[in-house]
């Protein structure tokens, strides 16, 4: 894990009445103390702590706290940065000083941090976290006292105080405070920092009460301001407010903020006519609150806050260092540059200004945004952390990295390094349990080297932490993986489900046969039985048949699960639709209006076509990203969604009927990053691009290297191109093909480049790695494999990096660097990327062997062995039909593996396919003709080049197809099959699917040492 302050991260949020930063609010959060029953993903037991080799323990058993920064909630304040997490769960990476926290759909993702308290109780802890996506995060504190986790949120705003002088005793018995900042359900943020306060339990005095508020009536809402109050000890203000006039701020009607506000400005949501009372306390780090203010009451206008975006080039950045904000949504704008409550600059019409960056610790800038209208106000800020020191950059290796157990481990942390200093110690947590094993922070005799044998097997995920001579310090993480000797000799089992009734009236009684299940090397000793689909196994035991009674109407997935004397399992499903005797069933109809979104826009979801003939739909289901779970549901025929990630999703529909029968339909949607960002474009290798390519032959510009540039291409949304080097080099290259920066590997980079989401770029190289590098050409992690890795990465929707290599491995690794799985193949894995369908099924090549379709876990699903193997990469149609070249031949296969149709070619071998918006397949082939085919298998059209194919084809929005000859060409084939224009020799032949930006120009590399720009 890499600590770099990336220039080319942005940082947004969306200041609207739904949530925005720093004194506008949503609905105002509340507790949820019981929130990790809710969700899966939230941490339920509390941290266990133990003592870090670099501590010690005073008289009465507590760790002894060392001096921090300041300037949390005061200059009293004590302060980490939040990219020193104790642990993470989930997609943690670290984005500067600060932790991006990203969490998929119907999951959770949390950093964890470790505050040493020397036994006292804080009196207020502060989070700084802006938030990127969702609908909020959640801030959960451990209560050793009750041995549970105390959650509140959600919270939208960059800035959250909580007071906790009266809970607890809040530390663990190492006296240690345990917080957990956690985003869920495809909610994103950065984590800029975690403050806190001592409490004094010896202060029984109550602050001043605040003077003179008042209320400012504004358009959806109302500000409130009032005076500072002037005491060292203040912790924040208390909001009281309610429809009536009240007295007592704990008066039945009256609600108060889930946390303290730490600001003297506060926006209250409300609707137009609503008025109203407010009052306010003072609340100091002992929990002594002031009196109430007294109460002022408003009226909220006609009309809506303006739609305020404020964006920060990063989040954290060094001592007088240049950060940019930049503000839009609004026609004025005021500032305050250093977040001390004083707007410097008021009514801009620029909304690009520099903030203040002269004192160290968090500053949290905040803009005013004004309308056409006075009364139309928003107010947003997020939060910047300023340091004096840069971290070092731990960086772990091990040999070897695999094996079986016993397994001798060589550790070595000599490429760590530090920018602006030295590394005077450290190091390494063999077992990643937290506890570092062997340690030395005088001396870097453990960083250097160290050994470690592991007895049992395991995925041991190893830490290297180094410190240099500025009390900074750097985590780097290494999967260690040692494997037992496998069971050579057993074979899966496999499930085969049978029913005498797929559908009917209830009570509906179904009879279940599974005795076709077979284990062609054991026999099957457990049926285990889910009636429902709901994940929950109804009924497990030894025998292969099973009956159920279907009580009312629905449809019901029903699924068995087998497993073998081995331990192996296997499981089957059907479809099971129960209706209500007379009733006619409805029929389900679902249309969109984008199916090839990017990340981040709303999608509208329209079932208005469905119909029940003798009935009315009483009930409309969305499930948006195809995981099982229903998302939203109403009697609204319509949805929107926002995607957040880059992946094929199939978004279901369910109808209910008036009374009670269903049905279901769905429709694939594929999101992208913006402008063609990856392989692929989208995670089912369609290569079907939203953007309109060239249009004329022109050459742009043309970019010169020392060596083959053979692997696809990737460009950003602002147009950075980046091209991989037989040389070693990775380039980045602007808009105008000028050299920005290199990047450089030990060996040939040949295969293509990989986008994330927060601009990390993936791709191997001979020297047997991985490399992940951040936006301005440095490394952020290396992942060690057994030989050279030639296969583009693929991306999957949770961050998760896959790639194969010369190994014979397919690797699946987290967005930290960290092992998650891994899997043996019979061939080499090299060439295109992997595909990824809807379902999260993973499908891969190996180079003259067999197509793989693997479980998100990793396991293997089901496997397809052509005749003379398969070649390349498979595609995906939006019918789940999978399409695979092999040697004559093209093969289209049905979900599962059974043959759809085969198309053989006259004479050539077939390359890798892609797949036109309307389903055409289009493929090149070695003996120079570029074939398409209806979704049928039958001819379309086909072109002749002069020589063989030398890229996979790629297609603009308007049907265009692109691909490269070894007949040193070029081609722009029209939809219709004809030639649309070419570029004709002068240099070598192209390599690797070329790329379209956003402006329609296409980018490709070719064997003549040259990246090319085409098109006006």
């Amino acid at each position: 894990m890499k600590r770099w302050l990336s220039l080319f991260m942005i940082l947004a949020v969306t200041c609207q009445l739904a949530g925005c930063s720093g004194g506008q609010h949503s609905e105002l959060p509340v507790a949820v103390p019981d929130l990790q029953q809710q969700a899966a993903g939230f941490p339920a037991g509390l941290p266990e702590d133990r003592l870090q080799p670099w501590e010690q323990l005073d008289d009465n058993g507590n760790v002894i706290a060392v001096a921090r920064s300041s300037s949390a909630i005061n200059r009293d304040s004590e302060l980490i940065a939040g990219v020193e997490r104790f642990s993470s769960s989930g997609n943690v990476s670290d984005n500067g000083e600060a932790s991006r926290i990203i969490s998929a759909s119907g999951s959770s993702a949390h950093a964890l941090y470790r505050i040493p308290l020397a036994g006292g109780q804080p009196g207020a802890v502060s989070v700084d976290a802006n938030l990127i996506a969702g609908k909020g995060y959640f801030i959960g504190i451990a209560d050793y006292a009750s041995g549970r986790w105390q959650w509140h949120g959600p919270f939208t705003d960059n800035h959250i105080r909580l007071s906790t002088a009266a809970s607890g005793p809040l530390a663990s018995p190492l006296g240690n405070l345990f917080v957990s900042v956690l985003v869920h359900d495809g909610a994103a943020l950065d984590c800029v920092g975690i403050g806190w306060n001592p409490m004094d339990p010896l202060d029984v005095s109550a602050p001043a009460t605040p003077q003179n508020a008042a209320l400012t009536a504004l358009a959806g809402g109302i500000r409130l301001s009032f005076e500072t109050v002037p005491d060292p000890q203040l912790a924040g203000y208390g909001i009281y407010y309610s429809r009536n006039s009240f007295i007592n701020g704990n008066a039945a009607g009256v609600r108060q903020l889930g946390y303290l506000e730490g600001s003297t400005e506060h926006f209250l949501p409300a609707a137009p006519g609503e008025e109203l009372y407010v009052r306010v306390s003072a609340i100091d780090f002992s929990g002594n609150q002031s009196a109430l203010s007294q109460i002022v009451s408003a009226t909220a206008l006609e009309g809506g806050v303006p739609d305020l975006t404020v964006t920060l080039d990063k989040p954290s950045a060094m001592l007088q260092e240049s950060v940019n904000l930049q503000a839009t949504g609004a026609d004025s704008y005021d500032f305050d540059l250093d977040g001390d409550g004083s707007f410097e600059i008021l009514g801009s019409s620029s909304g690009s200004i520099a903030v203040a960056t002269d004192r160290l610790g968090i500053i949290r800038p905040a803009v005013r945004g004004h309308g056409v209208d006075a009364s139309a106000v928003a107010l947003g800020s997020v939060s910047l952390l300023i340091s004096g020191n840069n971290r070092p950059v731990a960086e772990a290796m091990a040999s070897p990295a695999t094996g079986t157990a016993p397994l001798d481990v060589t550790f070595s942390g000599t490429a760590s390094t530090d920018f602006d200093g030295t590394i005077v110690g450290g190091g390494w947590d063999f077992d990643g349990d937290g506890t570092y094993d062997v340690w030395d922070d005088t001396d870097i005799v453990h960083v250097t080297s160290a050994n470690h044998t592991y007895a049992a097997p395991g995925l041991y995920n190893a830490r290297l932490r180094v410190v240099d001579d500025g009390g900074a310090w750097d985590v780097d993480t290494l999967a260690i993986l040692v494997s037992s000797p496998a069971d050579p000799d057993n074979i899966a089992p496999t499930a085969d489900l049978q029913a005498d009734l797929s559908s009917g009236d209830a009570p509906l009684s179904v009879s279940f046969n599974a005795s076709g299940s077979s284990d062609p090397d054991g026999s099957i000793v457990e049926y285990a039985w889910d009636w429902d689909g709901d994940g929950l196994y109804d009924a497990i035991g030894e025998a292969g048949s099973a009956m159920h009674v279907y009580a009312g109407p629905g449809i019901f997935n029903a699924t068995l699960r087998v497993e073998d004397n081995h331990g192996a399992r296997d499981t089957a499903s059907i479809e099971i639709n129960v209706n209500v005797a007379g009733n006619e069933l409805p029929s389900a109809s679902l249309s969109v209006d984008n199916e090839l979104p990017q990340a981040g826009n709303m999608v509208r979801l329209d079932a208005s076509a469905s119909l029940d003939p003798d009935g009315s739909i009483a009930r409309y289901e969305w499930d948006f990203d195809g995981d099982g779970n229903w998302d939203a549901n109403g009697s609204s025929p319509s949805a929107t969604h926002t995607f957040l990630a880059r992946a094929s999703y199939r978004v279901r529909l369910r109808v209910t009927d008036d009374m009670g029968a269903q049905a279901e339909t769905g429709k694939v949607i594929k999101v992208s990053l913006g402008p063609w960002s990856l392989p692929g474009y989208d995670t089912m290798n369609n290569r079907q691009s939203p953007n309109l390519g060239a249009q004329t032959s022109a050459i742009r510009w043309s970019y010169l290297t020392p060596n083959v540039v053979s692997g696809e291409l990737a460009v950003t949304p602002e147009g950075t191109i980046y091209a991989g080097c037989w040389n070693g080099k990775l380039y980045a290259l602007n808009h105008d093909g000028f050299l920005q920066w290199t990047y450089t590997s030990a060996e040939a980079i040949t295969a293509g480049i990989a986008l994330g989401s927060d601009g990390t770029l993936y791709f191997g190289s001979d020297d047997n790695f991985l490399h992940a590098v951040l936006p301005d050409g440095r490394r952020k992690w290396r992942f060690a494999t057994g030989d050279d890795v030639r296969s583009s990465p693929t991306i999957a929707a949770d961050g998760t990096v896959l790639f194969g290599s010369l190994d014979n491995k397919f690797y699946a690794v987290n967005p930290d660097g960290t092992l998650k799985w891994s899997f043996t193949a019979g061939n080499d894995i090299l060439g295109p990327a992997a595909a990824i369908d809807p379902d999260g099924l993973i499908y891969f090549c190996s180079d003259g062997g067999s197509l793989y379709v693997l479980d998100p876990d990793g396991s293997l699903a089901w496997q397809y062995d052509p005749p003379s193997g398969v070649r390349g990469a498979p595609a995906i149609d939006g019918n789940g039909i999978v399409y695979v070249a092999n040697a004559g031949n093209l093969r289209a296969l049905n979900p599962g593996g059974s043959e759809h149709w085969t198309y053989q070619l006259p004479s050539g071998g077939s390359y890798s396919p892609s797949i036109a918006a309307d389903g055409t397949i289009i493929f090149g082939s070695s003996s120079g003709i570029v074939y398409a085919l209806h979704p049928d298998g039958t001819m379309k059209w086909q072109f002749p080049m002069l020589q063989s194919a030398s890229s996979t084809p790629v297609i603009g929005s308007d049907g265009t197809v692109y691909i490269g000859s070894a007949d040193q060409n070029m081609y722009a084939i029209d939809q219709d099959g004809s030639l649309k224009w070419k570029i004709t020799g002068g240099f070598a032949f192209p390599a690797g699917a070329a790329v379209i930006g956003a402006d329609g120009v296409t980018y490709f590399g070719q064997h003549e040492h040259e990246i090319f720009a085409v098109g006006n």
